[in-house]
Protein backbone atom coordinates (compact mmCIF):
# COMPACT_ATOMS: atom_id res chain seq x y z
CA UNK A 1 0.00 0.00 0.00
CA UNK A 2 2.90 2.30 0.69
CA UNK A 3 4.68 1.84 -2.52
CA UNK A 4 1.45 2.76 -4.42
CA UNK A 5 0.72 6.30 -2.16
CA UNK A 6 4.57 6.54 -3.40
CA UNK A 7 3.95 5.72 -7.10
CA UNK A 8 0.74 8.04 -7.13
CA UNK A 9 3.00 11.22 -5.22
CA UNK A 10 5.13 10.44 -8.36
CA UNK A 11 2.72 10.45 -10.54
CA UNK A 12 1.30 13.89 -9.82
CA UNK A 13 4.14 15.56 -9.25
CA UNK A 14 5.20 14.68 -12.81
CA UNK A 15 1.95 15.52 -14.53
CA UNK A 16 2.15 18.92 -12.20
CA UNK A 17 5.77 19.36 -14.02
CA UNK A 18 4.03 18.50 -17.70
CA UNK A 19 1.75 21.17 -17.08
CA UNK A 20 3.90 23.47 -16.05
CA UNK A 21 6.19 22.96 -19.35
CA UNK A 22 2.95 22.82 -21.49
CA UNK A 23 1.58 26.05 -19.94
CA UNK A 24 4.81 27.93 -20.91
CA UNK A 25 4.95 26.32 -24.23
CA UNK A 26 1.26 27.94 -24.79
CA UNK A 27 2.78 31.38 -23.75
CA UNK A 28 5.57 31.02 -25.88
CA UNK A 29 2.89 29.90 -28.96
CA UNK A 30 0.71 32.63 -28.03
CA UNK A 31 2.95 35.21 -28.21
CA UNK A 32 4.47 34.10 -31.47
CA UNK A 33 0.86 34.13 -32.50
CA UNK A 34 0.65 37.34 -31.58
CA UNK A 35 3.68 38.84 -33.32
CA UNK A 36 2.67 37.03 -36.77
CA UNK A 37 -0.84 38.38 -36.54
CA UNK A 38 0.79 41.92 -35.96
CA UNK A 39 3.07 41.16 -39.10
CA UNK A 40 0.38 40.21 -40.91
CA UNK A 41 -1.13 43.18 -40.52
CA UNK A 42 1.34 45.02 -41.43
CA UNK A 43 1.58 42.77 -45.00
CA UNK A 44 -2.21 43.43 -45.74
CA UNK A 45 -1.61 47.24 -45.58
CA UNK A 46 1.44 46.95 -47.81
CA UNK A 47 -0.57 45.21 -49.85
CA UNK A 48 -3.49 47.55 -49.67
CA UNK A 49 -1.42 50.56 -50.65
CA UNK A 50 0.76 48.57 -53.55
CA UNK A 51 -2.76 47.71 -55.26
CA UNK A 52 -3.79 51.86 -54.81
CA UNK A 53 -0.68 52.85 -56.54
CA UNK A 54 -0.95 53.04 -59.90
CA UNK A 55 1.59 50.77 -61.83
CA UNK A 56 4.18 52.40 -64.52
CA UNK A 57 4.17 50.64 -67.49
CA UNK A 58 6.77 48.34 -68.45
CA UNK A 59 8.63 48.15 -71.21
CA UNK A 60 10.49 45.59 -72.49
CA UNK A 61 12.73 45.35 -75.62
CA UNK A 62 14.18 42.24 -75.77
CA UNK A 63 17.88 41.56 -77.63
CA UNK A 64 16.67 40.42 -80.87
CA UNK A 65 18.73 40.16 -83.80
CA UNK A 66 17.54 42.81 -86.90
CA UNK A 67 19.04 40.00 -89.54
CA UNK A 68 15.39 38.45 -91.39
CA UNK A 69 14.46 34.75 -90.96
CA UNK A 70 12.26 33.31 -92.86
CA UNK A 71 11.12 30.22 -90.31
CA UNK A 72 9.49 32.08 -88.10
CA UNK A 73 7.47 33.53 -91.00
CA UNK A 74 6.61 30.12 -92.39
CA UNK A 75 5.47 29.09 -89.09
CA UNK A 76 3.10 31.64 -88.25
CA UNK A 77 1.59 31.32 -91.87
CA UNK A 78 0.65 27.64 -90.78
CA UNK A 79 -0.18 28.87 -87.22
CA UNK A 80 -2.45 31.31 -88.21
CA UNK A 81 -4.46 28.50 -89.93
CA UNK A 82 -4.56 27.24 -86.51
CA UNK A 83 -5.95 30.00 -85.18
CA UNK A 84 -2.78 31.83 -83.49
CA UNK A 85 -2.46 35.51 -85.53
CA UNK A 86 1.19 36.33 -86.86
CA UNK A 87 1.60 38.84 -84.18
CA UNK A 88 1.31 36.12 -81.54
CA UNK A 89 3.81 34.05 -83.45
CA UNK A 90 6.33 37.19 -83.62
CA UNK A 91 5.75 37.53 -80.07
CA UNK A 92 6.25 34.09 -79.00
CA UNK A 93 9.57 33.62 -81.63
CA UNK A 94 10.83 37.10 -79.39
CA UNK A 95 10.31 35.41 -76.21
CA UNK A 96 11.62 32.74 -77.11
CA UNK A 97 14.74 34.36 -78.66
CA UNK A 98 14.97 36.82 -75.47
CA UNK A 99 14.90 33.66 -72.84
CA UNK A 100 17.71 31.72 -74.90
CA UNK A 101 19.91 34.02 -75.90
CA UNK A 102 19.90 33.85 -79.67
CA UNK A 103 17.27 33.40 -82.46
CA UNK A 104 15.60 30.30 -82.21
CA UNK A 105 13.08 28.60 -84.80
CA UNK A 106 9.50 27.80 -83.38
CA UNK A 107 8.40 24.77 -84.88
CA UNK A 108 4.48 24.87 -83.86
CA UNK A 109 2.35 26.91 -81.57
CA UNK A 110 -1.06 25.67 -81.27
CA UNK A 111 -4.12 26.56 -78.49
CA UNK A 112 -4.81 23.77 -76.00
CA UNK A 113 -7.95 22.70 -75.57
CA UNK A 114 -10.19 23.68 -72.40
CA UNK A 115 -10.99 20.16 -69.90
CA UNK A 116 -8.07 18.14 -70.82
CA UNK A 117 -6.80 15.61 -68.33
CA UNK A 118 -4.50 16.65 -65.83
CA UNK A 119 -2.52 13.36 -66.63
CA UNK A 120 -1.83 15.31 -70.07
CA UNK A 121 -0.67 18.65 -68.62
CA UNK A 122 1.32 17.26 -65.90
CA UNK A 123 3.00 15.16 -68.76
CA UNK A 124 3.55 18.12 -70.92
CA UNK A 125 5.73 19.67 -68.05
CA UNK A 126 7.32 16.74 -67.47
CA UNK A 127 8.63 16.77 -70.99
CA UNK A 128 9.70 20.83 -71.21
CA UNK A 129 11.22 20.24 -68.41
CA UNK A 130 13.28 17.75 -69.38
CA UNK A 131 14.86 19.69 -72.16
CA UNK A 132 18.41 20.97 -70.97
CA UNK A 133 18.54 24.27 -73.25
CA UNK A 134 21.90 25.40 -72.02
CA UNK A 135 23.67 22.24 -73.56
CA UNK A 136 21.71 22.94 -76.55
CA UNK A 137 23.42 25.06 -79.61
Amino acid sequence: MRNAQIEIADIAGQVDSLRKALELQMDELRAAQAELVARMKTLEHSVTALELRKPEPVVVTPKVEAKPVAQPQAAAKTAVAEGISEEIMLVIAAAVAAFVGKSARVRSARYLQEGQSPWAQQGRVFVQASHNLAHRG
